[in-house]
């Protein structure tokens, strides 16, 4: 959702931000954001010069660095039942997995933490507490349906908004979108416009909490990841390199550094048997690595202006 969120057109994500994120290697990247604007509307025509001015506040956006990797020794596998590239494989894609976790983590986090605080007339719809919206177990229904509407109240209702979920609320929304009009029931036009939920273990629920639903209007999110000038340059000094490497788990291109060296192997105990003789065995090192920052659209009025992430909690039927 985030790398969706990123490419619409209308993303917080300008040319100019990508441009100073990959320019500002190992500084802050800073994002320089509009403030609230209440400006004069008139009905008359004048030869005045007109005035009004534009304010700025600079926002500054954490950028972390992912990195994991991993030693391996071909020598190890000369006398063992798993093959080098097995071996080789199977780390990286263990650490690559974890990295995963670690994004969408981040992701759920930021989505949370912004989420939209201000009830303004959302308690006409539904009971707006803890900065959500309360849905009863009964009402799930057309709860989507109502969600077009809270959209337009909260002046987001020109596109449908991307949709976070956990397991659980996928799976509540599953039958329902399936019933179309060839079913006894037709409940899919209920979710006319919407493009299918983004599932995420890290989406929790509370108590008393089934499901547990972000509405997120499209553009609202920035994900941004670089790395190192070295690797995205390549550098190849022998006994060390700097590439890149495409993740398919990621979705990202990751810099990676490789390295080799010498190695006493006798006191490892992973393979099976005929290390007794590896004193001086060839060692490689390999490490990836990259940057991310994840960054949203700024309200500088968020007790006073709706913000455009909408959390939605369906409680547990009693």
């Amino acid at each position: 959702m985030a790398r969706k969120q990123t490419n619409d057109p209308l993303s917080v994500v300008t040319p100019s931000v990508r441009q100073q994120f990959d320019k500002a290697f190992g500084g802050t990247l800073k994002v320089r954001a509009t403030n609230y604007q209440d400006p004069a509307i008139t009905n008359v025509r004048t030869c005045a010069v007109q005035t009004g001015d534009l304010s700025n506040t600079v926002i500054p956006v954490t950028v972390v660095t992912l990195a994991f990797g991993f030693a391996i020794s071909r020598d190890l596998f000369h006398n063992n039942l798993m093959e080098y590239q097995e071996a080789f494989n199977s780390m990286l894609r263990a650490r690559e997995i974890k990295s995963l976790k670690i994004l969408d983590t981040a992701v759920r986090n930021y989505i949370e933490t912004n989420r939209n605080t201000y009830a303004g007339d959302l308690a006409s719809y539904y009971p707006f507490t803890g900065s959500a919206l309360r849905v009863p177990y009964d009402e799930r229904i057309g709860m989507f349906n109502s969600l077009t509407a809270i959209m337009q109240t909260m002046d987001f209702g020109d596109q449908n908004p991307d949709i976070l979920t956990n397991p659980m609320g996928g799976a509540q929304l599953n039958p329902l979108i399936a019933n179309g009009p060839q079913n006894a029931n037709n409940t899919a036009y209920q979710f006319a416009g919407y493009d299918a939920p983004y599932v995420s273990n890290r989406v929790t629920n509370g108590a008393g909490v089934l499901a547990t639903y972000y509405a997120v209007n499209p553009g609202t999110l920035g994900f941004l990841t670089r790395i190192d000038p070295t690797c995205k340059r390549g550098a190849d000094h022998g006994n060390k390199k700097w590439t890149t490497y495409q993740s398919n788990i990621l979705g990202e291109t990751m810099g990676l550094f490789w390295r080799a060296d010498c190695a006493d192997l006798t006191e490892e105990t992973w393979a099976t048997v005929g290390n007794d003789g590896l004193t001086r065995a060839e060692m490689e090192s390999f490490e990836w690595s990259m940057d991310y920052a994840i960054f949203g659209a700024w309200n500088p009025r968020p007790l006073a202006d709706y913000s455009p992430i909408q959390k939605i909690e369906l409680l547990a039927s009693v």
